[in-house]
């Protein structure tokens, strides 16, 4: 019958097609391992150079890439929402620069752990505005949530002397910041906003303010700044972690993409152990796995709330 036969080769096209997408996502860990690796270098970058100086550079290396990709994708740069693309630029960009700050003066572990419970404040925003417009609540998720803030709160405790809990709190300030850039980037996609446009207008926003506070904040010199090995190494990292988010996020499945973007976490406890000799209290270690099944959970209930939408409409 060759309509079973046509039925036989759309389930293997199906099922190929899956494998490839499963295979795509895996560049999250290659996005993740670079995203921390940025972060290994920034805390080794000398102390002659301030987070103006980090923040310059990376916005440079980040603006290349954007311009690379948005050329070899032939998207046109033209917005109708900049309204949206301004929002993401500002909490973006202060989440960058107040992560810089905090890598500085925490452990790496204790510091993206802290940044990463970003999905726990996008949850948290999800649940007040279906609460606000009267839509049913899930409360397996306001669970999660809750039990992900416990986990933050096990992490804060032993990991932070009184010295470092300002920098705690900017930690968890820098997650709640990438929280409400990640609400932009949701009306953005929303909108059918191309990612290399999004891309590049954030790329822009962060080089155009990050010149201008190099041009009357910092005394270092630019060629010292693109030929310091540390700078380089962050810049170059940077790079190779949008790379592999752009491919992760665009080629991948979401589901596997949301849950392997934790394993920054993971990363940044060994690197701190490997590169810093940093430990972690085991109350600590607990609030850390706590945080990371709540953030599991999160992401798997909200991406199955979706697709149930999707498939409904």
């Amino acid at each position: 019958d060759p309509r079973a036969a046509l039925g036989a080769d759309s389930k293997a096209l199906w099922a190929a097609g899956r494998r490839v997408a499963m295979l795509h996502s895996l560049w999250i860990l290659a996005a993740t391992f670079f995203t921390v690796l940025t972060y290994v270098f920034v805390k080794w970058v000398p102390p002659q150079y301030e987070i103006w100086d980090i923040f310059f550079v990376r916005s440079c290396y980040m603006a290349f890439f954007a311009v690379l990709m948005a050329a070899a994708a032939k998207t046109p740069l033209k917005t109708k929402i900049p309204k949206a693309h301004i929002g993401r630029a500002i909490c973006g960009m202060l989440a960058l620069l107040i992560n810089i700050v905090t890598v500085q003066h925490l452990q790496i572990g204790t510091a993206e752990t802290l940044f990463y419970t970003m999905p726990l404040f996008v949850s948290l925003f999800v649940i007040i505005e279906k609460m606000r417009l009267g839509e049913r609540t899930d409360w397996v998720l306001v669970g999660s949530v809750l039990c992900g803030f416990a986990g933050i709160c096990m992490v804060l405790q032993p990991s932070c002397g009184s010295h470092e809990l300002p920098y705690a709190v900017l930690a968890v300030l820098s997650a709640i910041l990438a929280a409400g850039s990640a609400m932009f980037l949701k009306r953005l996609g929303a909108a059918g906003e191309p990612i290399f446009r999004t891309v590049f207008w954030f790329s822009a926003a962060s080089l155009v303010i990050s010149a201008v506070a190099e041009a009357f904040l910092s005394s270092a010199a630019m060629k010292d700044l693109f030929t310091d090995p540390m700078l380089f190494a962050v810049g170059i990292c940077t790079m190779g972690a949008q790379l592999a988010q752009t491919l992760g996020w665009g080629r991948g499945r979401p589901l596997l993409c949301a849950c392997l973007q934790f394993s920054a976490i993971l990363f940044a406890v060994f690197f701190g152990w490997l590169f810093f000799d940093e430990k972690l209290e085991s109350f600590a270690t607990v609030g850390i796995v706590i945080i990371i099944a709540a953030e599991l959970a999160a992401a798997v209930i909200g991406l199955r709330s979706r697709a149930r939408r999707g498939s409904s409409a």
